[in-house]
């Protein structure tokens, strides 16, 4: 909740308008890709044990990437996605579904395709100058782009975001150095979150452990 209140203001509507120093433009002023991928021909039968990671919406969450059950594709499948490879530092977001609006940063260096619930931003060169992918998905996970998100569903695209809607997210960019130091501010409450999950997880495993013993 604290996190919740950092992000609404920094991003946020009259905080946000008050910003006169900070640049602000359109999502897509800032990325040489918007795009997602596809379902290979044959779906699910196409998957093996091993090779290209296969990033599906069930893998990107609220600012983490779950990759426990990934599913994989060989190399001549990936051949024929190459348009949808992921890269280290790419911004994925789903754009369908119950979890669309969900987001996170690519940080491997290992291959990786989308399928087309999962769009990926990549900054381009230009943006790299003035934008921190961190920064752009915590702008992303904030009240401010996600009310952008439910807005565009009210609108009446009831399926899913469109890489045009994505492209004309509002978006602002302080100086790199503001952006770091909003990011590390942010990046603690997140470590302090998965701390505490594990901790709570933990306990929960705990308890039902002597559950059993006291009642076998």
């Amino acid at each position: 909740k604290y996190k919740r209140g950092l992000l609404r203001t920094y991003f946020m509507t009259d905080k946000w308008i008050s910003h006169h120093k900070w640049e602000k433009c359109k999502l897509g002023m800032c990325c040489s890709k918007i795009g997602s991928g596809k379902t290979p021909r044959g779906g699910s039968s196409v998957y093996v044990d091993r090779g290209v990671m296969f990033l599906r919406s069930q893998n990107v969450l609220w600012g983490t990437l779950d990759i426990s059950d990934v599913s994989y594709i060989d190399d001549e499948t990936n051949k024929t996605m190459l348009s949808s490879e992921v890269h280290c530092g790419d911004v994925l977001l789903n754009i369908t579904g119950a979890s669309i609006g969900r987001s996170c940063i690519y940080s491997l260096n290992d291959c990786a395709n989308v399928n087309q619930h999962v769009c990926i931003l990549r900054l381009s060169k230009e943006g790299k100058e003035k934008l921190l992918p961190e920064f752009l998905l915590q702008q992303i996970l904030s009240d401010r782009i996600q009310q952008q998100v439910m807005d565009c569903q009210n609108g009446g695209s009831r399926e899913g975001l469109n890489f045009q809607q994505i492209s004309d997210f509002n978006i602002v960019i302080p100086d790199i150095e503001e952006q770091l130091k909003i990011c590390g501010m942010l990046n603690s409450f997140d470590r302090k979150v998965i701390s505490e999950e594990a901790s709570l997880n933990a306990l929960f495993s705990l308890r039902a452990s002597l559950m059993q013993q006291l009642f076998i």
